[in-house]
């Protein structure tokens, strides 16, 4: 199967790309990324994946590299009450050619008080 070296990945985050979670929750990503061929198959293989957090504009953590399109934050690591962006670069191995993808994720927390000898 023939692949033009001109084209650029396809990649996305699946899901939404506005999300949110509690902060005691794990997120697992998953990327889709393909190249068309002129043959009018996906070519599904042959990239690798950087991933990358960010809040305010600020890189948390960065060139998260992978051949796996997945993607796992554990529970804790993400601080609640503020919006993160998540980003996935796709590069394709053999042009080097890559795209670049990203959703949000707002972290919230569900943790309650309850203090002693006081009626609400």
């Amino acid at each position: 199967m023939f692949v033009n070296d001109d084209y650029r990945p396809y990649a996305q985050i699946l899901g939404e790309s506005d999300r949110q979670i509690d902060r005691r929750q794990e997120i697992t990503l998953y990327a889709d990324a393909y190249l068309p061929s002129c043959s009018s198959q996906l070519v599904r293989s042959g990239f690798s994946y950087s991933w990358k957090i960010s809040e305010s504009g600020v890189d948390l953590l960065n060139g998260l590299s992978s051949t796996s399109s997945t993607f796992t934050i554990k529970a804790g690591v993400l601080a609640a009450y503020k919006v993160y962006d998540i980003s996935l670069t796709v590069t394709a191995l053999k042009s080097g050619r890559a795209i670049t993808n990203s959703i949000h994720v707002s972290v919230i927390s569900s943790v309650t008080a309850n203090i002693k000898g006081i009626n609400i």
